[in-house]
């Protein structure tokens, strides 16, 4: 009778556990998605480009408060919308947003992920594997 008892108890501790640890996983998974923000942070809004490269190319990227815009040369400009962000570290952050269609182009795109770090007076954002300056 004493074994089945600490069996039954060991059991229901053993259910109280799993259950605690359910809660626990759902609450950190609450915060992890509390993390994200609408729009754009304002320490990183502006527009920025690359110096000039290749066949005198050249990259820009804009960002505004809701929505932003990629473009290179030669290539239609693509625009952002729906747009959200964490922040990762000091001076980097990761954008996510929706693109539009292009023609037959470019076919758009939901949850596109790019980071953008400001590394001394240049900034790096992983869209072009460039180096990008405010103006």
């Amino acid at each position: 009778m004493i074994k089945v008892n600490k069996l039954l108890l060991g059991v229901a501790c053993a259910g109280m556990l799993g259950i605690g640890a359910q809660g626990f996983a759902s609450s950190s998974q609450s915060v992890q998605a509390a993390s994200w923000h609408k729009g754009t942070p304002k320490s990183i809004r502006g527009k920025y480009k690359t110096h000039h490269f290749g066949a005198d190319l050249v990259s820009t990227f804009d960002i505004n408060k809701k929505s932003l815009r990629a473009w290179q040369s030669g290539m239609p400009p693509l625009e952002g919308y729906n747009v959200r962000y964490k922040r990762l570290r000091k001076n980097k952050y990761l954008l996510m947003y929706d693109t539009k269609r292009i023609g037959n182009i470019y076919k758009g795109e939901k949850n596109v992920k790019n980071t953008y770090q400001k590394v001394g007076k240049k900034y790096k954002i992983s869209f072009a594997s460039s180096w990008y300056y405010k103006y």
